[in-house]
């Protein structure tokens, strides 16, 4: 990924997030702190998904917002979906 589309990447992913109230697990809504620890974001190549770090996990939401999905979990830290 370029340097300069990271930033955009980021806002996407804030923008599918926060109005839906994603959560991450079913316990609580996703807030402005838990977008803050989302790292390494990413579209998929028909871009209906974006794949985000989050906890050492990566994760998809769809662009047009709604829940985030568990994709890969490990005791290791994953990093670039």
């Amino acid at each position: 990924m370029h340097l300069r589309a990271a930033p955009r990447l980021s806002a996407l992913l804030t923008l599918c997030l926060l109005p839906a109230g994603a959560t991450l697990s079913t316990s609580a809504p996703l807030g402005a702190q838990g977008v803050a620890s989302l790292y390494e974001p990413g579209i998929s190549p028909d871009g209906a998904e974006i794949a985000f770090v989050s906890g050492g996990d990566i994760w998809t939401v769809a662009t047009t917002g709604g829940a985030a999905r568990l994709l890969v979990a490990h005791s290791a830290h994953e990093s670039r979906p």
